[in-house]
């Protein structure tokens, strides 16, 4: 699934286009396909979930897409731990340890937009979760897909 490199926002009556803050790339595909759509719906709700934010939406809608985030993520994190225990990965408990601390953080700027909307920014959201997800599709759990081929 390949997406156009920014979205079209409606506001103040009139269409604007935004950056995405994830735009979607071809090498974070791994080959599978289950796992691919789900990589890319992620990416997709994140980039959903900046838009709300960077269009000025509510306190509330931003920390509610940050809930469905959450929720996405850690579905296919379940699902990708249940595989490496399957098959008896030795890397499981560092894969594993990495999907903790990208919940956490999730977990932390939810809270932090429910208290205060101010404290959702560029980087905050774009740093710390956009780059986690690039580097993780395209090292850990790249890494998982080959070493599962082989």
């Amino acid at each position: 699934p390949d997406g156009p490199a920014e979205r079209r926002h409606r506001g103040s009556g009139r269409e604007i286009a935004m950056p995405e803050l994830v735009p979607w790339h071809d090498e974070y595909r791994l080959g599978l396909p289950a796992v691919d759509h789900d990589h890319w719906h992620l990416v997709q709700a994140l980039n959903a979930a900046w838009e709300r934010h960077a269009a000025g939406g509510d306190t509330y809608a931003a920390a509610d897409i940050l809930c469905d985030m959450h929720a996405l993520l850690a579905g296919h994190f379940a699902l990708e731990e249940k595989f490496m225990r399957r098959a008896g990965d030795p890397a499981y408990e560092a894969h594993a340890l990495e999907h903790r601390e990208l919940l956490d953080v999730v977990s932390d700027l939810m809270e932090a937009q429910i208290e205060d909307a101010r404290t959702l920014d560029a980087e905050a959201f774009g740093s710390r979760i956009a780059a986690w997800l690039a580097a993780h599709f395209a090292g850990a759990d790249a890494a998982l897909y080959l070493d599962s081929r082989a």
